[in-house]
Order: C-alpha cells, then structure tokens, then sequence
C-alpha cells in the first residue's frame, strides 16, 4: 500500500487487497501502481467480461456489490460487467492502495434521433445500435460509436477481437479532483477496452492507464486526430466528430461498497 486506504475502500478488505497487492507487486509510486492496477482488472482471468447488452450486473443503484462479485472469482468464475461496474470495481481497488479515485461518465457529441430506414452512420444496425421500434420500424436513439476497441475479457493480441461499440455515455476513472471536461488536464484510466493505438499513433494494445511516460488525457482520450492518417480519429469516439466543447461531463461520483448476497442479471 502507497497510502492510507481512501473511501470508499478505508478500512480496505482484506479480499480485495489480495488482488490489488498482486496486481501493484514492487510499485513504489503512484503512477506506476494506478497503471499496474488498471492493466491488472483488465487481464484478470477469470474476470470481468464485457456483456453484449451493454448493462450494469454488480451496481445496485450507487452501491458496488463487491463481495458477491470477489466471491465468484474466488470461486474461478467469469462475471459480466460494463463501464459502470469495471471502473467502480477498479476505483475501489486503487483506493484501498491509498490512491485517491473517483469514477466518471462522459459524453459528447450524438447522433440524433434518426428514424430508419435512413440510420445516422452507415454501419448502425438495430443489433447493434439503441433503437425503439415504431410499427415494425427501428427509430435509432442518440448513441457514438467507438473506434475498433478489445473489450476486457478479450485478447488485446488478436485483431478479430477489436470492434466498434455504440454507447451514449461511457465511464471511466480520475483522480479525485481532476478537472472537469472538455479540460485536458485529467488523466484517464479505462479498464473497459484496449485501444489498438495509443494517442500518438502507435501499437499499443492495452487499456488507456495516464501514466507520465504514457499519457491519456481528457480530451485527447475522447477523440484525437490521428496525425498519420489524415480523416481517421484516435482515442475512443469514431462518430461522430466531437467539438471543441467535448467530451461533455455527466457526473463525477464514488459509489458505496457491499458485502451483502447479490444475484446478477444473467
């Protein structure tokens, strides 16, 4: 441990210092043990696997059900969970470190409610893509898409793996008082997927973890222009284009912890 565990990890479980210890082994400084620690969640196995419809399993309303959760991986059991649940869960784990994070939801620019048969980008499917459907007829909801990312449970190595994804808002972890979007000035830590490049157009194949000799800022992490291929965009969002007042600030929050029984959605 770096520090004194921070809330909502203070006093720290004994059980989840056994997997945040294991993934922060020999990380003297903070920068270092954030990385470790977001990498670590990322290539648990058996861990978290990203749900193809996209929803929470372990929040009940603002509070984590993390010892449900740490059950059925000591069990070696795989669990499903989304943005909400994978950086709530490594939230928690890097303040039982000592290391003061908050979770937090961005969004950005959206494509409009757009009635089919004429959906907002040429790849959009219902399958893939919110939609509601009015007389048979798909009406697409305000939704991005991500540039070709590895969702965690997946191997960052494989190309198949990379896809893009449609989300209205996504989540991700910051230091607790980093400044609120569009600012650059936040460093990101998203366990969720692996970008195949990272901000300067280069191989990278890991969860963006901000790290001095690696960074992943607010901004750029959003969208970036990718400066070897003039058009194409770096960063999470594909579509659409982002403005300068992007990414836009949902909400910057800590959840609860619990130890009480839980059963998923399946």
């Amino acid at each position: 441990m770096l520090d004194e565990p921070k809330p909502p990890m203070s006093p720290a479980w004994v059980s989840l210092l056994r997997y945040s210890c294991g993934w922060a082994h020999r990380k003297d400084n903070a920068d270092d043990a954030a990385q470790a620690i977001t990498f670590g969640v990322f290539f648990q196995r058996p861990g978290f696997a990203y749900p193809e419809d996209t929803a929470s399993r372990w929040l009940d309303d603002t509070t984590f059900m993390l010892k449900a959760l740490l059950d059925k991986w000591n069990a070696g059991t795989w669990v499903k969970g989304n943005c909400a649940d994978v950086s709530c869960f490594t939230m928690v784990a890097l303040c039982s470190m000592g290391l003061d994070f908050s979770v937090r939801q961005l969004t950005g620019n959206l494509a409009p409610l757009t009635p089919s048969p004429d959906p907002p980008f040429s790849t959009c499917t219902p399958q893939k893509c919110p939609v509601i459907w009015v007389n048979n007829t798909p009406l697409y909801l305000p939704h991005l898409h991500t540039n070709p990312i590895c969702p965690i449970g997946s191997d960052p190595t494989v190309d198949r793996t990379y896809n893009w994804w449609s989300w209205a808002w996504h989540q991700v972890c910051v230091l607790t008082g980093a400044p609120d979007p569009p600012s650059n000035g936040a460093g990101i830590w998203d366990p969720t997927a692996a970008q195949r490049e990272d901000l300067e157009g280069y191989g990278y194949r890991n969860p963006p973890a901000h790290h001095p000799s690696h960074q992943w800022l607010q901004k750029d992490y959003w969208q970036k222009a990718h400066t070897e291929v003039p058009g194409a965009w770096l960063g999470l969002v594909s579509q659409p284009t982002q403005g300068a007042n992007n990414p836009q600030l949902l909400v910057t929050w800590k959840c609860e912890v619990s130890s009480d029984p839980w059963q998923p959605l399946p």
